[in-house]
């Protein structure tokens, strides 16, 4: 059958250009084009002369199947797909608002839990298919079939499966040259279709499939290869989240490509990167107040069973030392009635983005810190975190801005083992005053501190 007698249907997502609030809309899309390669900068480009933003599109499938599943837009396919011809290949039309989010006060829809990870234990004596790869809380958490997580309905009728969900440039960044969308050992999907999966495989999302048999679970000369590295190359370089669901892969990829994009405040779309554990560490107290951000993240609808499906995200914390498990506590009998609304981060977008950016720096400012002057410290590793933490803080509360002056700032007070205040900042602040920048200012500080240091290890010896 072809295009003509049976045109593809989409069910878009698209915003409208002359409007500056983040209002998304439901748009139907028939067309008798074919070729699915290109079918979204297609789509792109119809949006764009009909003054929409395109922001989603499921999978294009044909008209009859379309309305066998979706009858209640049985009338609008009809007719979109009679005024199909030759010279108009494309037509689109608006069949709903999203509704705007409904604040929500003093709500808590989501359990976060934080279980913490023990080194794996001398395995000189054990024989080699009970040797532990893998803490062995993180083991259940991740690859068990357990009974609280991934019901529906409270009946867990089909095994929970594991899915890693991690970006092509964090993985190469760990040190595993073998790109991700040639791995055979695990199945593998882009979370991009069509030419942006071409043109941007090695910086795009990837969903991979990390379920064990039950024989690899109690065995660990199963596991494949690809745990393996994975674990011991990237789990604690914080990189890629896991998501728990019975649903399946198709299903999944399906679900997150509604999350790929993402409206910034006085932006167009932008790539959210919630598989960012920092990402994702700033977004789940947000979403946790709202249920309908509730269900758009943690409620998979199964497009086979119209059945709203659990998910839970797993991820590494910020110190190394637990890992995160975040799953709703409403029953998918309460989510299931909750209508969609339109995610964006409008009020958190700038925080967010904030907040990762001194998170970075704040990493990057500690470990040149404690390579330089490291030895001249005696606190523990939680003491010389909250310590860099609140320096830092400090620093870009007296108004530090550059990562040199911030950098040379926390490493005086390092080695003084205090926080600098007060007198001591006197002289710095005279050459604030008079213009010196502040790279020349925190540098004279280091170099007194540095000098009287010196002074002091000389008379005590």
């Amino acid at each position: 059958m072809d295009g003509q007698n049976n045109p593809l249907i989409l069910l878009c997502e698209a915003m409208k250009t002359e409007e500056d609030n983040a209002k998304r809309y439901e748009v139907l899309v028939a067309t008798n084009i074919m070729q699915k390669l290109h079918l979204d900068q297609q789509l792109n480009e119809a949006f764009k002369r009909h003054s929409y933003r395109f922001m989603y599109a499921s999978p294009a499938v044909p008209a009859n199947l379309f309305i066998t599943s979706n009858q209640a837009y049985a009338g609008f396919v009809l007719e979109m797909c009679q005024q199909l011809d030759a010279d108009n290949n494309m037509m689109i039309r608006e069949v709903a608002a999203i509704e705007p989010e409904v604040e929500e006060v003093g709500c808590n829809y989501l359990d976060i839990k934080a279980y913490l990870i023990q080194p794996l234990a001398d395995d000189n004596f054990v024989a080699l298919e009970e040797i532990e790869w893998l803490d062995a809380t993180l083991k259940e958490r991740l690859f068990a079939q357990t009974d609280d997580v991934g019901v529906v309905s409270g009946v867990q009728s089909k095994p929970l499966r594991t899915y890693l969900m991690i970006d092509a440039d964090s993985y190469s960044q760990c040190g595993l040259m073998w790109p991700l969308d040639m791995i055979e050992e695990v199945p593998v999907l882009c979370m991009y279709k069509g030419q942006a999966a071409i043109d941007l495989k090695d910086h795009a999302p990837y969903l991979i499939d990390m379920t064990l048999t039950a024989k690899a679970y109690s065995d660990t000369t199963q596991v494949p290869d690809f745990h393996r590295k994975y674990f011991k190359e990237c789990w604690d370089k914080q990189v890629g989240i896991f998501i728990r669901s019975t649903a399946s892969m198709a299903e999944v990829q399906q679900h997150f490509r509604k999350m790929t994009k993402i409206q910034a405040p006085e932006q167009a779309a932008v790539f959210f990167n919630y598989h960012d554990p920092q990402v994702l560490r700033f977004l789940l107290p947000f979403v946790r107040e709202k249920l309908a951000y509730v269900t758009h993240w943690f409620a998979l609808t199964s497009a086979a069973t119209k059945q709203q499906t659990a998910i839970s995200y797993l991820y590494l914390n910020q110190k190394g030392d637990a890992f995160i498990e975040c799953q709703t506590n409403q029953t998918y009998q309460q989510l299931d009635n909750i209508k969609r609304v339109a995610f964006t981060l409008d009020h958190v977008y700038q925080q967010m983005a904030e907040a990762m950016f001194r998170a970075k720096m704040s990493a990057k400012v500690q470990a040149a810190v404690l390579h330089d002057y490291g030895h001249l410290s005696k606190k523990d590793d939680l003491q010389q975190t909250q310590f860099f933490t609140e320096n830092f803080d400090y620093a870009l509360s007296i108004g530090l801005k550059s990562e040199l002056a911030i950098g040379q700032y926390v490493a005086s007070c390092f080695i003084v083992e205090q926080q600098i205040t007060g007198e001591i900042l006197t002289e710095n602040d005279y050459l604030f005053n008079q213009g010196v920048h502040e790279n020349q200012v925190t540098q004279q500080l280091l170099e007194n501190v540095l000098a009287a240091n010196t002074q002091s290890a000389q008379g005590s010896a």
